[in-house]
This record gives C-alpha cells, sequence and structure tokens, in this order.
C-alpha cells in the first residue's frame, strides 16, 4: 500500500473512526487529533505482528511522533521498557557497584543500546514512512551488536584467564557481517535474527561459562523466556487487544539477564 493510498484512505474513513476511537481508546484531546488505527489500515510495513490489530499511529513528523510518547498506542509499553534500561543501568553504577572501569563498561551497553530501540518504537513504528520505519529498524539491530562490546569486555575482563582477545575478534567479525548485509539492504527473516541472536547471546553467556559461575542458569533462563515470549508472541496470541506485547515482555527479561550479568561481575570482583 503506498504512502497516497494510506493517506487517500485515512481520509474517507476519519469520520468513521473518529467517535469510535477517541471513546475507546480515551483519548481526551481538543477535537480529538491523535487518531489511532487497526491492522486492515495501515501499510504492510506496520504490520509486524499480526496478533496486534489496534493502536496504530500514521503520523507525518518527529514532532507528532514524539508527542505520541504522552499517549497511549501499540508501541508505548515497548518505548517504555526500552528507556527504562537507561534508568536501570544508571542505578546499577551508581548506587550498587564500587564504579570501577568494568562496570563502567556495563552500564555503557545499557547506555548504548536502549536509546536506538527507544527510537526505533517511537519514531520508526510511529507511520511516518517505511524509509523511516527500516533506518529506525536498521540502527536499532547494528546498535545491538555495537552495544554488545562494552558488555563482552566487561564480562571477560572479570573472569580470570577467558581469552578476550579472541572474544573480541569474533564479536567484530559478526558485527562487520550485519552492518554488511544492513547496508546492502538486506531484508532480515525471522530465521536470520535467529542465527544472530544465538550468536550474540553465546559470546556474552560464554565468560559466565568459562568462569563455572552458577549465574549462567539464570542469566540463559532470562534470554530464554524472553526469546520464547517473542519467538511465540505471547501473551497478545491469547489475550487479544492487549498493547503490553511480547516485545515489552522481551525487553523485561532482557532487563533481568543484564542485572543477573552485574551480580555475576559483582561476585567474581569480590573474590
Amino acid at each position: 500500500m503506498s504512502r497516497a493510498h494510506t493517506i487517500q484512505k485515512m481520509i474517507m474513513l476519519q469520520n468513521k473512526y473518529m467517535f469510535t476511537y477517541c471513546e475507546i481508546m480515551k483519548q481526551n484531546t481538543p477535537d480529538c487529533k491523535m487518531y489511532l488505527y487497526t491492522i486492515d489500515i495501515v501499510p504492510d510495513y506496520l504490520r509486524i505482528n499480526p496478533y496486534v490489530t489496534t493502536g496504530y499511529r500514521l503520523l507525518s513528523s518527529h514532532y507528532q511522533a514524539a508527542k505520541s510518547l504522552f499517549y497511549n498506542h501499540n508501541c508505548l509499553a515497548d518505548t517504555l521498557t526500552s528507556m527504562a534500561v537507561i534508568l536501570h543501568a544508571c542505578l546499577l553504577y551508581f548506587f550498587f557497584s564500587p564504579q570501577t572501569p568494568v562496570f563502567a563498561m556495563h552500564m555503557l551497553n545499557g547506555l548504548l543500546h536502549a536509546p536506538p530501540s527507544a527510537a526505533y518504537h517511537l519514531f520508526g513504528c510511529s507511520g511516518m514512512g517505511e524509509k523511516w520505519f527500516f533506518f529506525y529498524q536498521s540502527l536499532d539491530y547494528i546498535f545491538i551488536f555495537i552495544s554488545s562490546f562494552p558488555l563482552l569486555i566487561a564480562l571477560g575482563w572479570a573472569t580470570p584467564g577467558y581469552p578476550l582477545n579472541l572474544a573480541v575478534v569474533i564479536l567484530c567479525v559478526l558485527c562487520l557481517s550485519v552492518a554488511k548485509r544492513l547496508l546492502e539492504g538486506h531484508r532480515y527473516t525471522a530465521s536470520d535474527r535467529l542465527v544472530d541472536m544465538l550468536s550474540l547471546v553465546s559470546c556474552h553467556s560464554a565468560p559466565v561459562l568459562y568462569a563455572r559461575s552458577w549465574w549462567i542458569v539464570p542469566i540463559m533462563c532470562s534470554y530464554a523466556i524472553g526469546g520464547w515470549l517473542y519467538a511465540y508472541r505471547i501473551p497478545e496470541r491469547y489475550v487479544h487487544g492487549t498493547w503490553w506485547t511480547s516485545h515489552a515482555y522481551m525487553h523485561i527479561m532482557l532487563n533481568v539477564a543484564y542485572n543477573c550479568q552485574f551480580q555475576y561481575l559483582k561476585g567474581t570482583i569480590n573474590q
């Protein structure tokens, strides 16, 4: 569906949906100018999750997308759980760590990863156009890998005897491979993402596994639960109409894994 066709359809259906969405979604704003749309109206590129059928935005500017942070829609939980990583990382570093370089690298992982993720959900998924969607999606994806470097360095540095140099080289190869595919305009499939994420999780978990620490169990369980929820679209597959989707719960489980990695660092440094 082209952008022009989408706009034309919006105009045709605006009067029909104005009362419904103002009333049901309870967007109490003057003249109800913040419209939310169903999945059958929005362009194909926004239909990532077939189980999320309402709450889509079709906005025309970054300013409008930024304002959508202050009203409810189907990407708000994803945005907020991404932004929560920044708060989580800063709290752990400034209040619960000895503030050494190892813990600074751990914090840097969260600070690098969270902003592109929040931008993708807030701006990329706002309906401004397919170009912006894929720009923010690619930015989010590549920063998942870039932000992994400080985390790997922190975990490897704190693990006695771990071959950190080799691990960094492997992560560099993985990161360059992802960047090359994105620059070539490759559209990622579910199997592509699965292979990349398993490779990344292996890089993160290898130092903890090498140390034979029991923290590997909650770390891997957090990753596995988050991946399972995301892959099987739970809870939205069964709880129709919810905007707290599998993507938001995956963010929460990644935060749990992030905290477990922090606890592993504290235990290793204190030995």
